[in-house]
């Protein structure tokens, strides 16, 4: 029978210790959250509880953010806008976790607190049928303070005058400062139309290309940069009601108004809009397809307008990366690279060279400065140039002499009918490690 008690007792210990140690770690958790929502003026409230919130303001006026279905804020009043998520998110957990200073009891006269005619209010709803309305009086005359009441509540609180300064701001800033373009991921197309150019990039299953010139190889990084210039463009100011004389002064058959550009989208669920671009007056004005207002945005706009077809073709001379290749050979002598990545010629193995894997650095990062599709008078051959990547995989070029501009050279590839013109740097890490002598012989 004893046989049976040591265990027993042993169980029963283990299980008063897990109890103990869960009701501590309860007791913990409970004592954590009491020091987090001590002193806060509404202490069951959290920023994501919040449904709406109303600032009055004797000077700005009021201005009313809802809460929607999924989570998202948006300005209801004065306005229907769109919302700087940010700077909304910060001021929900300012006004959500407030915290006072000191609760003053027994007040009489609420005169000296500023608090009889209070020019802040704050009206609060939230989940559970919350709401609470906030008036905020006076600074305080020592620290940085202010005075405020709740509704129902005959106490005065002292807190951070920081709670002010967020009911002083204006509107602009709770409004989103930028277009409301898709995400990058999101697009199916992207038109950029000028005075002197109209371009139509398609997207399909992440490669770019021109409507109607399927042919033009694209640099997608040149798209996704001018795409980033529009969706990233700061409104500097907003004109929800435009007057009809601003509206009439900024037709470009006036003068004094010229037409800078549209820059238009469409998603791949079909969704498509536009925005037009005025300059007036040393301003640049921008209106969105539908809306009757106008917007005022940076001059910095006007160069994505100056751009051509040029700017966006895809510029690079070779595709390959030059880790992966194998061999090189140039005017008939061929270097090769060894497992542990040095270069030396073909039977030579001991005398390393360098050059060869500067080439191939510099070849796979050179841009061309133009790409021509007939190109006369070429005389002078620089270099041949095979570039070897796999078993059957090579690339084979041929850099001439320009016919009429010393400065640059003219490359041209196997099976590609164009003539890259590129920089005559290039040719730095190939020319001065090959002698007179080697390439006369290599030559025949």
């Amino acid at each position: 029978m004893n046989s049976f008690k040591m265990p027993l007792t042993l169980a029963s210990l283990i299980l008063l210790l897990g109890c103990f140690a869960y009701w501590d770690e309860l007791k913990t958790a409970d004592e954590k959250q009491k020091k987090i929502t001590a002193n806060r003026v509404f202490p069951d409230l959290e920023p994501e509880t919040l449904l709406s919130v109303n600032l009055e303001n004797q000077k700005s006026g009021s201005i009313k953010l809802e809460r929607g279905n999924k989570g998202e804020w948006k300005i209801v009043n004065p306005i229907s806008a769109r919302v700087n998520e940010e700077f909304v998110s910060t001021f929900m957990k300012t006004v959500s976790t407030l915290k006072f200073d000191r609760r003053i009891e027994g007040v009489k006269n609420y005169e000296p607190f500023g608090l009889n005619d209070s020019r802040q209010n704050l009206i609060l709803e939230g989940e559970g049928g919350f709401s609470a309305r906030i008036e905020v009086g006076n600074m305080t005359p020592v620290g940085q303070g202010v005075y405020l009441k709740l509704e129902g509540d005959a106490a005065v609180y002292i807190v951070n005058q920081s709670l002010s300064l967020s009911l002083s701001k204006k509107l602009i800033e709770f409004r989103k400062r930028t277009f409301d373009i898709p995400r990058w991921s999101e697009l199916a197309q992207l038109r950029l139309h000028g005075s002197e150019l109209d371009l139509i990039f398609t997207q399909d299953n992440g490669e770019w290309a021109l409507l109607n010139d399927s042919g033009v190889s694209l640099d997608t990084q040149s798209i996704r940069t001018i795409f980033n210039v529009f969706s990233k463009t700061e409104i500097r100011k907003f004109v929800d009601s435009p007057s009809a004389s601003l509206k009439k002064a900024l037709d470009p058959k006036r003068n004094g108004t010229s037409y800078l550009g549209e820059f238009a989208w469409q998603s791949h669920q079909g969704v498509s809009s536009s925005i037009s671009f005025y300059e007036n007056n040393e301003q640049i004005y921008a209106s969105i397809e539908g809306s009757d207002g106008l917007l005022i945005v940076g001059e910095n706009i006007k160069e994505e307008f100056g751009k051509t077809r040029w700017d966006f073709e895809d510029k690079r001379i070779v595709t390959y990366d030059s880790n992966d290749v194998q061999s090189l050979t140039i005017d008939s002598v061929t270097y090769v690279k060894s497992s542990d990545g040095q270069w030396a010629e073909e039977g030579k193995l001991e005398d390393v060279k360098e050059f060869p894997r500067l080439f191939l650095v510099d070849l796979e990062y050179s841009r061309a400065t133009d790409i021509l599709p007939e190109l006369k008078g070429l005389k002078n051959i620089l270099h041949k140039v095979q570039v070897k990547l796999g078993e059957n995989i090579n690339l084979t070029l041929e850099l001439w002499e320009h016919p009429s501009d010393p400065g640059v050279i003219v490359i041209k590839k196997m099976h590609d009918q164009r003539f890259y013109v590129s920089e005559r740097s290039l040719l730095e890490n190939v020319s001065a490690k090959i002698s007179k002598t080697e390439f006369d012989k290599s030559r025949g």
